[in-house]
């Protein structure tokens, strides 16, 4: 599927595919800070457009009686800013600092408002940085990781 494709889209939640899902847990995204930053229109035609049509997808199911599934949005702690010494709460203000996150506070801002409008059910996850095998090294924790390599062989103590 791709997100920046309605037809896609609809394709992928196809009504004949979907009746009886139970849950969407939607991790597509264009998900590196970095990579978001390098086409800012790109990250929010992916992660703030994208959601909006998925959400229309799954809202066209639900009208018209084949799922009423709940809809997990992965979105990132990204989304509150700056640091305050203190451990954050979903209440806390957002404020996002970098394309990336405010590309995920805007697909946010589309749940709710598809939620409210096709009567979704709906939760937002606001995960910190996290990894696994096989992730990519653009993500911090991979290049953080690497720079603890095999250690160096040493010439000999004169």
């Amino acid at each position: 599927m791709h997100l920046t494709d309605m037809d896609s889209v609809t394709a992928a939640v196809d009504p004949a595919a979907s009746r009886g899902w139970d849950a969407v847990v939607h991790l597509a995204a264009i998900a590196s800070s970095r990579e978001a930053g390098k086409d800012v229109g790109q990250a929010w035609n992916v992660n703030a457009a994208g959601t909006a049509r998925l959400l229309e997808a799954i809202g066209h199911l639900k009208a018209t009686g084949h799922s009423d599934p709940l809809v997990l949005l992965s979105s990132t702690a990204e989304v509150y800013g700056r640091g305050t010494g203190q451990a954050r709460t979903e209440t806390d203000p957002v404020a996002p600092l970098s394309a990336y996150a405010s590309s995920k506070a805007a697909a946010e801002v589309a749940l709710a408002e598809a939620a409210r409008r096709h009567e979704l059910k709906a939760i937002v996850a606001r995960p910190f940085p996290h990894t696994g095998p096989g992730q990519q090294a653009i993500y911090v924790a991979p290049i953080f990781i690497q720079g603890f390599g095999p250690p160096r062989r040493q010439g000999p103590v004169r």
